[in-house]
């Protein structure tokens, strides 16, 4: 039974330590470490330092903690501890800890470990001796940074993006400027100077922000000043396009006509057949139904895009084909009248090729919906190059008749949100092996408080669209994305995904320990 601790350093982790330790009623010590039943480790400084500090007081045969994010546990160890050295990696946002426990640790450890997590009244969640759900996490808040550091979008809305559109309990940069980004740059150079990834080579734009003596919430200013998001004005929600034209009768598409409609919005929705216009119709009717409105906006419907003729605003949500969508811009530009705004609902193609289909490229941009259209709150408005100020007013005063939180971005792939998720995602698999792909995923929520893991989120999305978002991005898939996508293993729609085919490929003795 563990009754006293001893602390080596009381950085983050270390307070976080004797506070749960004090309160559980065991005697914490920070000087005289000679009797302790369990070492503890939290030293602010260089791995070097923390194996030091380690091998030092690794007399005594008691268990040996670090509570390095970003060293494996046995890169730490010392040489005659290695059986006896454990890690506990706590994060910022959850309540729980990941417990690191190499290969190669006694069962007594392994017990004793548990009993000081339960004695500390903290979660478990198993971890690797890898430090790989901090690597995920520190290379979407590097390249959060880095994508905010271009000037290709605000802090303000990198954070509502990723905390609407991915369910994150906190925005990338709100998080780091939490962590401290002091903190931030030491521990993503010591995350590149072991594996020599670039995506954890620190962001120039951390480095300028300490330099400035912005190193966040502690001090007042960060990415953000604080107190955050003061309120600003509120578009009109009454204002905005009386009629608005929906290409498409696609799940997007239909999903966007519904949430015009629920508006109160007039909408016109044109498809390529007679069939799909009354599918959409009656998709529409059980909308309202299920939701009861009782005032929902006018909707017709027909095959023929001179529908459009009179429309304020027109959006298109057809296949994710560039040929195609030029094609039909060229025709929007040609049927709607002037000053109409177009916009395109691609997850991925370059809206300026959009805009050079049409006569009127000051009118166009993307207004990217997330899925399902009607009730995700968040839409990227995408401004290409020669969008005007005039056609980004009209798509602000939409997303707030729509009750939608419109986050404004330029015309790269990827636009927010997908630029950051999917590379994390595809990491996720790059770093993980198949036999910790469902401990990642409950780490990752329970440690890091994402909504789901990457593996779940994978199936939900599809691996298929996973791996043609990459191709967008310029990004090398990870080969277990690759071979899942071969072998059909396409996540929700075929019943079968990246879970799937990892235990499929997880030994049976792997499985049986688990």
């Amino acid at each position: 039974m563990i009754s006293s601790i001893g602390l080596l350093g009381l950085g983050g982790a270390g307070a976080r330590v004797a506070e749960a330790a004090t309160a559980a009623g065991l005697r914490v010590a920070t000087t005289d470490l000679r009797d302790v039943d369990v070492l503890v480790e939290a030293v602010e400084g260089s791995p070097a330092v923390r194996a030091a500090r380690l091998a030092e007081h690794a007399g005594s045969g008691r268990l040996l903690v670090t509570t390095s994010v970003t060293q494996p546990v046995s890169a730490l160890a010392p040489p005659g501890a290695r059986d006896r050295t454990v890690g506990l990696r706590f994060g910022w946002t959850g309540t729980a800890v990941e417990v690191a426990l190499p290969a190669e640790t006694a069962d007594w450890a392994r017990a004793a470990t548990y009993d000081l997590v339960d004695r500390l009244d903290l979660r478990p969640t198993p971890g690797q001796d890898r430090p790989v759900g901090f690597e995920l996490l520190f290379g979407l808040l590097n390249d959060a940074a880095a994508l905010h550091g271009a000037g290709y979008v605000s802090a303000t809305d990198l954070d509502a993006a990723m905390r609407l559109g991915c369910g994150l309990p906190l925005g990338p940069l709100r998080l780091l400027d939490e962590i401290g980004l002091d903190t931030a740059v030491a521990l993503l150079t010591e995350l590149h100077e072991r594996t020599g990834d670039p995506r954890s080579r620190p962001a120039a734009v951390l480095a300028d922000l300490v330099a400035a003596g912005r190193l966040g919430r502690a001090s007042g200013r960060g990415f953000h000043d604080y107190p955050l998001f003061e309120s600003t004005p509120t578009p009109d929600p009454a204002a905005g396009p009386r009629l608005v034209g929906v290409v498409g009768t696609g799940t997007m598409a239909n999903g966007i006509a519904q949430a015009l409609v629920s508006a109160g919005v007039a909408v016109v929705q044109v498809g390529r057949s007679s069939e799909r216009v009354i599918d959409a119709r009656d998709a529409l009717d059980w909308h309202i139904e299920r939701t009861g409105l009782r005032r929902p906006g006018r909707w017709a419907g027909g095959t023929e895009l001179s529908l459009l003729a009179e429309c304020e605003l027109v959006v298109e949500a057809v296949v994710e084909d560039l040929a195609v969508k030029r094609a039909l811009f060229a025709e929007l530009d040609r049927v709607c009248p002037p000053g109409a705004v177009l916009a395109t609902t691609t997850s991925g193609l370059p809206v300026a090729e959009c805009a050079a289909a049409t006569r009127r490229p000051e009118s166009v941009l993307g207004l990217h919906f997330f899925n399902p259209a009607a009730t995700m709150p968040l839409v990227e408005l995408v401004r290409a190059r020669q969008t005007g100020d005039a056609a980004l007013a009209v798509a602000r005063q939409v997303c707030a008749r729509l009750g939608k939180h419109a986050v404004e971005c330029g015309d790269r792939a990827g636009f927010v949100v997908n630029a950051l998720l999917f590379p994390y995602l595809n990491d996720a698999l790059r770093l993980t092996a198949p036999e910790h792909v469902d401990d990642l995923d409950a780490g990752m929520r329970a440690v890091h408080g994402f909504p789901m893991g990457p593996a779940r989120l994978l199936d939900l999305v599809g691996t298929d669209v996973a791996l043609r978002v990459l191709e967008h991005l310029g990004a090398t898939p990870a080969p277990l994305l690759v071979r899942a996508v071969a072998e059909g293993h396409l996540g929700r729609k075929t019943r079968r995904g990246i879970r799937e085919l990892c235990r499929a490929l997880t030994p049976v003795t792997e499985r049986t320990s688990a």
